[in-house]
């Protein structure tokens, strides 16, 4: 099981490309644009919140590139959602 930490993706990512990232992550779950043109990737992984230790299993990383490269990281801790509907019978 792999366990991301902000401090080490910021190390490994930010600067890099897109073909890096995704040899480092994989394949994003989401892509998008932002208001200011930016590329934004979203990927879900297991993480863990530096400032409390607590680890999720479906913790939200955005990456932001800018000109190419990874200028920015973001990451919202949560985890798996219940299941909202029981099977249809």
């Amino acid at each position: 099981m792999q366990v991301f930490r902000k401090s080490n993706l910021e190390l490994l990512i930010i600067g890099k490309n897109r073909q890096e990232v995704e040899e480092i992550l994989g394949s994003p779950n989401g892509k998008s644009l932002n208001s200011k043109n930016e590329h934004i990737w979203d990927y879900r992984r297991i993480a863990i919140n530096e400032d409390t230790g607590e680890i999720f299993d479906w913790a939200l990383i955005t990456l932001t590139f800018s000109t190419g490269k990874c200028s920015g990281i973001g990451m919202s801790f949560e985890n798996m959602p219940a299941v909202l509907m029981e099977p249809i019978e």
